[in-house]
């Protein structure tokens, strides 16, 4: 019933007729940009109702918030993405939800993942069309190298814990090589990793503004990991390959905002409690963003690797499958400082903090 009414009040609140429509903004002259970059001149009772319906009706029809507000083109595409995302979790889950996960349907996983990931960004981004997300925003380039100190917290059911992470990447053309060194004040948990990333598609990294973020990379990398507490130790071996699709080349509505998504698999030495195994591990991720001006971005994210510090979300008979949920901002002080903040959320949280330094930026 309260579901219901919900529904209701946000179709009233999106039919009352919107001030000015169809005329474009005028967001402190910043909206000369782009064609249409602010979107319709939509009042606020509208716009809220808009949100709301994204946020109800729109979980099983996406494009209701987009409609709404006077993007009907924009509403059509979302719709077909979730559409084509629909069908792929249908023929990637379920075969593994009808198994109960036997082994050989788990090789569809990649198609659940990309199917879930085209289902769940189309709504994420017509939230942020229903709310006005500002389309002026533009992507910036990795700077060609780079230095970060973070500060991280974790808290998990049984203990909680400070660590210090010191973490550089250089680029030499395509290929960038980073590292990075991670450990709590007890010097009881303990991670190291080392990574290449070749750019087969995208901006070079010049730390400068471009006019589209979207970009192909391949990554490989090792990693590992030691914790005394829980007497654990990973040695870790995986290569994925990661894209990013600026939205506006799908709809000019959803110019400023991007969707991520990657795909890999790995191996893995696990050693815990005198026990040694080894495994093999996929992995996954999806998310949207906001590029923020030209200062930076957020972005909220799934990542589906369980063998991170937070692990996966507590899922009830899924348990074990699904990953954790992340929200991550950057933000740009100068050309050269740069803050990094990330909360990721699985059986336990993790919260970071971190100060860049964007290295041979003009």
């Amino acid at each position: 019933m309260r579901w219901s009414g919900l529904c209701l009040v946000a179709s009233l609140l999106a039919a009352r007729p919107a001030f000015g429509e169809g005329r474009l903004g005028d967001l402190a002259g910043q909206c000369a940009v782009a064609p249409h970059p602010c979107g319709p001149d939509v009042s606020a009772p509208r716009r809220t109702g808009a949100v709301l319906a994204a946020l109800t009706i729109g979980v099983a029809v996406h494009g209701t918030g987009s409609y709404l507000v006077g993007e009907k083109r924009t509403a059509k595409r979302l719709a077909l993405i979730e559409a084509i995302g629909l069908g792929g979790m249908l023929a990637g889950g379920g075969p593994i939800g009808i198994s109960g996960g036997y082994p050989p349907t788990l090789t569809l996983t990649p198609v659940l993942l990309i199917g879930a990931g085209m289902f769940v960004t189309s709504w994420w981004a017509d939230v942020g069309v229903a709310a006005g997300a500002p389309r002026f925003a533009t992507a910036r380039a990795a700077a060609p190298w780079s230095l970060e100190l973070a500060m991280l917290y974790l808290s998990d059911p049984y203990r909680q814990a400070g660590l210090g992470r010191l973490a550089g990447d250089v680029a030499f053309g395509r290929l960038t090589l980073g590292a990075s060194l991670m450990s709590d004040a007890e010097n009881e948990i303990r991670t190291g990793e080392l990574d290449a990333r070749v750019r087969i598609l995208g901006a070079a990294p010049t730390g400068d503004a471009v006019d589209d973020g979207s970009r192909v990379t391949a990554r490989g990398g090792l990693r590992g990991h030691q914790d005394d507490g829980d007497h654990v130790e990973l040695a870790t071996g995986e290569v994925e390959v990661i894209g990013r699709l600026d939205l506006r080349r799908i709809d000019d509505a959803l110019r400023g905002s991007f969707v991520q998504m990657s795909t890999g698999i790995g191996v893995e030495r696990a050693y815990y409690t005198g026990e040694r195994d080894n495994t093999s591990i996929l992995l996954g991720t999806f998310g949207w963003g906001l590029y923020l001006g030209n200062r930076g971005e957020a972005q909220l994210f799934y990542d589906h690797r369980r063998d991170s510090m937070v692990a996966g979300i507590a899922a009830g008979r899924a348990a074990g499958f699904v990953g954790s949920m992340n929200a991550s901002l950057d933000w740009l002080f100068d050309r050269h400082w740069a803050t990094h903040l990330e909360v990721n959320v699985g059986t336990a949280w993790l919260t970071t903090f971190g100060l860049r330094y964007r290295g041979g930026v003009k």
